[in-house]
C-alpha cells in the first residue's frame, strides 16, 4: 500500500511540474511576443505648400510692407517681410501693411529679491542665515499691424531680468546698473525678430502660399525578432527615399511607381493579421497609420482618409486617425477655397516663405 500511494504522489509530482513547465513556456511566449510588438518611431521628411485661408485673383496678389512711426528705437527693415504668390509693389497694391512701432516699451522699477538659506549642523538645528541679493527688471513691449489701414494684429512680447546673486543689496544694485543697457538690447533684438516672424505668419497664414517642409514620422515594429521587422523595415527605405524626391511645386510621377511596393508590404500585412487581438491590432495599427500618412503627402486625400477611418476602427490608439481625418477635411477645404486640389503647385513670385518644422 505505501508503495502504491508513493507512486500515486510521484506521479502527481511529476504531472503538476509538466503543467507549470508548459503554463511558464506558454507565459514567456506570450510575452516575448508581446515585447516583440512594440512600435517605434522612424523620421521621414516631405515637402509641400501650405494653402492660404482667404483666396486673391491671381491678377490682384499685390502687397507692400512699411514701417510708420517708429519711436522705439527697434530697426524694422520692411524688404524683409514676405509674402508667397504674391509681387511686391508700392504705391498700388492690392494688401498694404503697416508695421506700427509707437508704442514704448515699458520697463518695470528694479526689485530687490531677497532669498535667505539656513545652515543646519547634523541635528538639524538652525545654525546661521545666510542672505543674498539679486535685483530683478520686467520689460513689455506691444505694437499692431495695419491692413488697408484697419487693425490687423499684433505682437506682444515681455522678458524678465535677473542679476547673479550677492550678499549685499548694495553689489546687487551696483550689477543692476552695469547690466540694465545689455539687457534692453538683447529685449530689443528679440521683439525685432519676433516683429518680423509675427506679421510674416499672420500674412502667410491669411494669403500666402507658404512653402512647408517637415519632419513626420511612420510607426514601425521595433524588434528585430518580430516576423514582419525586415519587411517593414525595407518599405521605410523605400518610402523615405521616394518621398525625399517630392517637391514643394510638384510630385514626380515615378514616386508613385517607387513607393508602390512597401504599399503592398503593408497591406499584406493587414490582411495576416486580421485575427482580433491586441498584438494583431498593433501590427494592423502600424499598417493603417503608415499608408495614411503616404497618401496624405501624396495627395490622395480619399486614401488617406479609408485608413484614417480604419484606424479609428481598429481601436488601438484611435486617436491618431480622429486627427488625421481633421487633418483631411482642413486640408479639403482650403482646397476648396483656393480653387486646386492639390498641396503641391507652382508659387508664382520673387519672394520665398519657408516653413522648417523640425
Amino acid at each position: 500500500m505505501k508503495v502504491l500511494i508513493l507512486r500515486l504522489i510521484n506521479y502527481n509530482n511529476m504531472k503538476l511540474k509538466s503543467l507549470f513547465s508548459l503554463l511558464t513556456l506558454f507565459l514567456a511566449q506570450n510575452l516575448f511576443f508581446a515585447q516583440s510588438t512594440d512600435l517605434d518611431r522612424f523620421y521621414f521628411y516631405v515637402k509641400y505648400v501650405r494653402l492660404p485661408q482667404k483666396y486673391t485673383e491671381p491678377e490682384r496678389r499685390t502687397y507692400n510692407v512699411v514701417v510708420s512711426d517708429n519711436t522705439i528705437g527697434v530697426d524694422i527693415d520692411p524688404n524683409l517681410f514676405y509674402l508667397n504668390s504674391f509681387k511686391r509693389e508700392e504705391g498700388n497694391a492690392h494688401l498694404n501693411f503697416d508695421v506700427k512701432l509707437n508704442n514704448p516699451i515699458t520697463y518695470s522699477n528694479p526689485e530687490v529679491i531677497v532669498r535667505q538659506e539656513e545652515i543646519k549642523d547634523k541635528e538639524g538645528n538652525v545654525k546661521s542665515v545666510r542672505t543674498f541679493y539679486r535685483v530683478m527688471q520686467r520689460m513689455e513691449a506691444a505694437q499692431r499691424y495695419l491692413l488697408n489701414g484697419e487693425n490687423y494684429g499684433s505682437v506682444r512680447h515681455s522678458e524678465t531680468f535677473n542679476t547673479q546673486e550677492y550678499s549685499s543689496s548694495t553689489m546687487a544694485r551696483e550689477n543692476f546698473l552695469v547690466q540694465q543697457d545689455v539687457w534692453r538690447n538683447k529685449f530689443k533684438t528679440d521683439l525685432q525678430t519676433l516683429i518680423y516672424q509675427r506679421l510674416n505668419d499672420y500674412m502667410n497664414k491669411d494669403y500666402g502660399q507658404s512653402l512647408v517642409e517637415v519632419r513626420e514620422n511612420l510607426w514601425l515594429l521595433g524588434s528585430k525578432k518580430h516576423p514582419e521587422y525586415e519587411n517593414q523595415q525595407k518599405a521605410f527605405e523605400i518610402i523615405k527615399e521616394a518621398l525625399s524626391k517630392v517637391e514643394y511645386f510638384s510630385i514626380p510621377e515615378s514616386v508613385t511607381k517607387d513607393i508602390a511596393p512597401a504599399i503592398e508590404i503593408f497591406e499584406k500585412q493587414i490582411k495576416s493579421y486580421a485575427e482580433d487581438n491586441r498584438k494583431n491590432r498593433k501590427v494592423r495599427y502600424s499598417a493603417y497609420y503608415n499608408l495614411m500618412k503616404i497618401y496624405y503627402y501624396l495627395d490622395n486625400l480619399e486614401a488617406a482618409e479609408k485608413y484614417a477611418n480604419l484606424l479609428v476602427e481598429n481601436d488601438y490608439d484611435k486617436k491618431d486617425g480622429k486627427n488625421m481625418l481633421e487633418s483631411i477635411q482642413n486640408r479639403k477645404r482650403l482646397q476648396d477655397i483656393n480653387k486646386i486640389n492639390s498641396s503641391h503647385i507652382k508659387v508664382l513670385n520673387e519672394d520665398r516663405y519657408i516653413i522648417k518644422n523640425y
